[in-house]
């Protein structure tokens, strides 16, 4: 009997590992596929729109500067 218990105790230890590694592998990949996708996340064209805004608003205002 206590050989059972100890086979099922071991099996489910080797179990949990298992699952714990498993967890840890998909984690693992899980924030390296996240971290690319920042990397490279391009800007959406409402972003580029913003930014040609910005650039155009300050364009002008160096020229107004320029002339007084």
């Amino acid at each position: 009997m206590d050989d059972f218990i100890k086979q099922k105790k071991q099996k489910c230890s080797q179990y949990a590992q298992n699952y714990i590694q498993e967890k840890n592998k998909k984690k693992k990949v899980l924030d390296f596929t996240l971290s690319l996708m920042q990397i490279f996340s391009a800007p959406t064209n409402e972003d580029l729109i913003e930014i040609y805004k910005i650039y155009a608003i300050q364009k002008i205002s160096q020229i107004n500067d320029s002339i007084n």
